[in-house]
Parts: structure tokens; sequence; C-alpha cells
């Protein structure tokens, strides 16, 4: 019990506070729903967007549009693993994600970042099954990102309020 205490006091004295607490009347989750995701191009785009969307608005919150997030999306597929007849037995799926949030009250940009994701799939002979891996390859991938960007986000949210106050 002691130890926890002494740990206790070695967190606050350094200033520590959990990134969802309620401090300062600043919400994380209505800070991340505030974001309004400019749409992104192509039907891997709106994949993502939708990833997003429900990554940073679960709840479906109705809230006053304070940011927008422009999405650059660069999917680079690889063949991973060829055999002598130059068939394809694997492929390596890779997502990069560059990204501007831009303030929406005077259309400045306070972050930018770039995130990148992978996944690999099998490519089997049959057609529909390589398809079924390549979309559960998509989607574990842009589970990936979305995760990457809410925290990317939280975090650069929660810095720039807690230093403004």
């Amino acid at each position: 019990m002691y130890r926890y205490f002494i740990l206790f006091l070695f967190i606050s004295a350094c200033g520590f506070q959990p990134i969802y607490s309620q401090n300062f009347n600043f919400s994380t989750a209505d800070e991340l729903a505030s974001i309004s995701i400019e749409p992104i191009e192509g039907e891997l785009g709106n994949k993502l967007h939708l990833k997003l969307k429900e990554a940073f608005n679960p709840l479906k919150k109705s809230m006053p549009i304070q940011y927008k997030l422009h999405i650059k999306l660069i999917p680079i597929l690889t063949p991973a693993v060829i055999i002598p007849n130059s068939q394809i037995l694997n492929y390596t799926s890779i997502i990069k994600v560059e990204y501007k949030l831009i303030d929406n009250q005077n259309n400045k940009e306070i972050s930018e970042g770039t995130i990148t994701s992978s996944d690999s799939y099998y490519a089997s002979s049959s057609e529909f099954a390589t398809f079924t891996s390549n979309q559960t390859s998509i989607e574990n991938t842009f589970k990936q990102i979305s995760d990457n960007m809410k925290n990317k986000l939280t975090a650069f949210l929660t810095n720039t309020k807690l230093n403004s106050h």
C-alpha cells in the first residue's frame, strides 16, 4: 500500500493527467467528434473514411465542427513470396496515410503527419479466397490506421488544450 502511495505522489508531481480526464471542461471524445473528415478519393478512401468516423465518433454525437481532417491515401501492394514458376503466394499490403488537421475557425493547418500500416495475405488458387483475404487485410490495416490516428490526434488536442490553460 505504501508503494502505491509513493508512486501516486511521483506521478502527480510530474503533472501526469489521464487523457480521458474531464479537467478544464475538456472532453477528448467531444473534440474528436468535432472533427469533420473530408471525403477521401476512391473505394479504399471511402472505407477508410467510414473507419475514421467510427473511431472518432462512435456514439454519433452531433457536435459543431471545430476541425477539418484532410487525408491523402497511398496504397502499395507488393508481392512478398514468389515461387520459381512466377506464381505469387503472398502479398504485402502497405497503406500510407498523410493527414492535415485544419482549424475550422481560421482555416490554418495545426497538425500534420503520416501513418503507415501493413498487413499481408495469402494468394490462393481460388479468386474468391484471395479476394476475401485481401479485404480482411485491408480491414485490419484500416483499423490499425484509425486507432493510430485517433491516438495521435487525441494526444495533440489534449496537449493543445492543456497548454492553453
